[in-house]
């Protein structure tokens, strides 16, 4: 059972058991099963992850490793958020072209229930983890990150 970690200024490392245990404490059993979709995808897409280390709220990112670049291209928070890395896609080839994160917000924006401001793409915006709780909205984001993926993929450093 997920007891909740009180405040503190100490680093917790989060893994896939501490994460959905905390997550479905907060936001329930749906949130869960579309982060384990998630997760799935990101082992299918043969990505890494990186599991956060925050003292109260956890979090985790795909990782696209090609030509020593890693690219952290979306985060998913215990808040029951998704966190789109914009601001690290400044400085990474591909995405750090900005018709590039204006194609990428608008295919997101196509999703119901995302709506990411145009003025956020230097930042990291967000939205309700739940917006994806529906499949074909669930399979929209992946479509999207499969596209991301792809793009990263076929860039020559």
């Amino acid at each position: 059972m997920f007891t909740p970690i009180r405040k503190t200024k100490k680093k917790h490392k989060w893994n896939e058991v501490t994460f959905l245990s905390a997550l479905e404490f907060e936001h329930g059993m749906a949130d869960v099963e579309t982060v384990r979709c998630v997760l799935t995808w990101i082992e299918s897409a043969e990505l890494g992850i990186w599991w956060g280390e925050g003292a109260i709220r956890g979090s985790f990112c795909p990782l696209i490793r090609h030509y020593s670049i890693t690219h952290f291209p979306f985060g998913i928070w215990t808040t029951g958020h998704v966190e789109i890395g914009f601001q690290y896609m400044l400085s990474r080839p591909v995405f750090n072209l900005p018709t590039k994160r204006i194609e990428l917000v608008e295919k997101l924006n196509a999703i119901d229930g995302v709506q990411l401001p145009t003025d956020s793409l230097q930042r990291r915006p967000k939205f309700p983890l739940a917006a994806l709780n529906r499949e074909a909205s669930l399979r929209q984001f992946l479509t999207v990150w499969d596209w991301f993926v792809q793009e990263i993929r076929r860039e020559h450093v």
